[in-house]
């Protein structure tokens, strides 16, 4: 399952972000697979996880929070089509692409 994420607004630095392997960390860190390299965001922020056939967000206890649709998750939470996540104020719109099998 993948899951594009789009920023609601310009930021310098940050595209549009395709996750298509899980757990898939985002932060300021180089080494997270999707560096985002803005003062606000944690070294290693938010990750987004695999389970069950769901896609789960889970803030990994940065400094700043991480949002999902104006409220603080504290635990692994649920993503869906058209969610908004919050990384300070970086908006990102999430957009979920289902695989479809090869011949359909």
């Amino acid at each position: 399952m993948r899951v594009n994420l789009r920023t609601l607004g310009s930021w310098n630095g940050v595209g549009e972000i395709h996750v298509e392997s899980y757990p898939f960390i985002l932060g300021r860190d180089s080494d997270t697979d999707c560096p985002l390299p803005l003062a606000f965001i944690s070294r290693q922020h938010c990750q987004l996880l695999l389970r069950e056939n769901r896609i789960l967000i889970q803030d990994l206890e940065s400094f700043n929070g991480t949002y999902l649709n104006g409220r603080r998750i504290v635990r692994p939470t649920p993503l869906n089509d058209g969610d908004e996540i919050r990384l300070g104020p970086l908006c990102l719109r999430v957009r979920m692409a289902i695989a479809t099998p090869l011949g359909s």
